[in-house]
């Protein structure tokens, strides 16, 4: 293994997740908070399962209690850098509402997301029409936010007070998706690789040894636990090439979506006899980096190569994908399409 490239990544996991034990003993408090309130039935079990991600917003007054008493109904986080919750968050994920140095004191569910790359027009927009509900009619409140680069606004449910529940959370961010910095930390805690795992192939991996169950989870779920590998989660924000970008934004959705079909079963679909193995033809070479937009979501989604489909996703290598498995990680694909559009079309607005 690169030894460098291993630092590296475990110092990331270090600098971005810290000493993770604070959310083991936050989730375990919580889990016990919700289990003795049968009106939380709901929360407890998505927070026990792990059927979605869990996030951790700390919110200063009186913003906190214009939530808990439901005049607040949208809540936003504006930033000059990409950071989260900014592309991050998807609804029907669950928020603890923490007060400013103190304890955790709600929970609510994310109902509705939109993302914006602001400039002045897009500001302008969001003041129009979420002033009320962000209760956010001071004037020094847009002032503030005006440097602004992104925005994250959120529709939030099923508001509902909890504990107090404290937390030994120490650092100063404003938002910790608590799912992903658990996953941080097991990698930081992991042993090293064996050797000859070159530095793409280490980066493309999974943080957990645990795949993703093809045809047992919706394919936007797949997409929250991808994204959780910091390089996979980079061609969320790649540049697209001109050619690629052209495609994205000439062709309709179900057009693209019938390129990307076509596509994986061409590519990594298919098996052929060469020299005494089943694979696909040139497999872990097939994919080009750039010059369309289906070669970017298969690098983003794992669905590049049949090895890292097999490391992913549980396919074995050696046979055909069948005609379940190939829809299946086309809408997976899909998905990194239609956010990369949306993103390009809100741009050219």
């Amino acid at each position: 293994m690169n030894q460098p490239r291993d630092n590296q990544l475990k110092r990331v996991a270090r600098n971005s997740a810290g000493d993770a034990r604070w959310i083991t003993e936050l989730k375990s408090r919580l889990q016990l908070a919700l289990a003795r309130d049968v009106t939380l039935a709901s929360f407890y079990k998505d927070v026990a399962d792990d059927t979605c991600s869990l996030h951790l917003a700390v919110f200063v007054e009186p913003y906190l209690e214009y939530v808990l008493d439901g005049r607040k109904t949208i809540e936003s986080r504006f930033s000059v850098n990409r950071c989260l919750p900014y592309r991050g968050v998807r609804p029907g994920d669950i928020l603890l509402l923490k007060a400013a140095a103190g304890p955790v004191v709600g929970i609510c569910r994310i109902e509705h997301v939109w993302y914006y790359t602001l400039n002045p027009n897009a500001l302008r927009d969001i003041q129009q029409t979420f002033t009320a509900e962000l209760c956010a009619q001071d004037p020094d409140f847009w002032a503030r936010r005006a440097r602004a680069a992104y925005a994250t606004l959120m529709r939030v449910v099923d508001v509902s007070r909890l504990g107090p529940i404290a937390t030994a959370k120490r650092d100063r961010r404003g938002w910790v998706t608590l799912n992903r910095e658990l996953q941080l930390s097991l990698m930081d805690d992991a042993p090293s690789a064996p050797e000859a795992t070159s530095d793409r192939e280490l980066a493309a991996r999974p943080l957990t040894t645990a795949p993703i169950r093809t045809l047992l989870m919706p394919p936007e779920e797949a997409i929250t636990i991808i994204r959780c590998n910091d390089w996979r989660n980079s061609w969320w924000f790649r540049p697209l090439d001109p050619r690629a970008q052209h495609m994205l934004l000439s062709r309709s959705i179900p057009e693209l979506q019938d390129t990307i079909r076509k596509r994986l079963r061409q590519s990594v679909g298919r098996v052929y006899d060469l020299n005494g193995i089943l694979k696909p033809y040139r497999d872990g070479y097939q994919t080009p980096l750039s010059g369309n937009i289906v070669f970017y979501a298969q690098h983003a989604t794992a669905t590049c190569c049949r090895r890292f489909i097999e490391d992913w996703f549980a396919l074995p290598n050696g046979r055909d994908l069948s005609t379940d498995e190939l829809e299946w990680l086309t809408l997976v694909s899909l998905q990194y399409i239609v956010d990369r559009r949306q993103e390009l079309m809100r741009n050219h607005e």
